[in-house]
């Protein structure tokens, strides 16, 4: 078995460090697109509630008209 000098561990631990420091960097940011989308699927969501109930209010009206004109 080869001796391992510090040299080398002190590399290794280098490139462990690096590989630690980029997934908490791809964490932060899938975290980050995470929370936007999120976000978007709230507004969308919101938009869709408005819409819902513009649409109740107009169908609630055409009925009213349909029977004898009453809204």
């Amino acid at each position: 078995m080869t001796e391992i000098t510090l040299e080398d561990l002190a590399a290794r631990l280098d490139l462990v460090q690096q590989a630690i420091w980029s997934t908490e960097d791809r964490i932060i940011r899938n975290f980050a697109n995470t929370v936007k989308q999120r976000a978007d699927v709230d507004e969308i969501k919101s938009s869709l509630e408005l819409l819902h109930q513009k649409i109740d209010r107009l169908d609630a009206e055409i009925r009213g008209l349909r029977n004898n004109g009453e809204v």
